[in-house]
């Protein structure tokens, strides 16, 4: 394997593997062989920035999926991340995972359902008194007293 260095915008000293960038080709074309992993120059910091193509034919242009950077606009290093990243965003596996909208439901739906039976037991604990005609009594914490110069 042959590696290369290249100095980053910062003066830092980047090793790449170019063993990498076939890697993540492969394991793209794995899951959908219309998929295509695209290198393009990146002039602000004269790197590669990696986009991830879906292949619509020949007669057809491609369609662009997303580029690999952060949110500033850097390119990102290349790695598995990108891999994972495709197979969220695939037509095909849109119904089979949980986007976050639905995931914060069901975790909202988990803790009003918590909520719900600890009620139910403090009522189920206060019950016989209830039921009794008298008058149930929470054992919190005591009232705080004000000063009387407060009054």
């Amino acid at each position: 394997m042959r590696v290369t260095t290249a100095a980053s915008g910062s003066g830092l000293l980047v090793v790449e593997e170019p063993a990498a960038a076939a890697d993540t080709a492969r394991l793209l074309r794995e899951h959908d062989p219309n998929l295509r992993l695209v290198p393009q120059p990146h002039e602000a910091t004269g790197g590669l920035l990696w986009k991830v193509f879906y292949w619509n034919g020949p007669d057809r242009e491609s369609d662009c999926l997303f580029s690999w950077m952060t949110d500033d606009g850097d390119p990102l290093p290349l790695g598995s991340q990108i891999v994972e990243k495709a197979k969220l965003l695939d037509r095909r596996t849109a119904g089979t995972t949980l986007g976050h909208t639905r995931l914060n439901e069901l975790e909202r739906d988990r803790l009003q359902r918590g909520k719900e039976a600890a009620f139910a037991s403090v009522e189920d604990d206060h019950r016989p008194y209830i039921d009794r005609g008298r008058r149930s009594v929470s054992m919190g914490s005591r009232p705080t007293r004000q000063p009387a110069d407060h009054i």
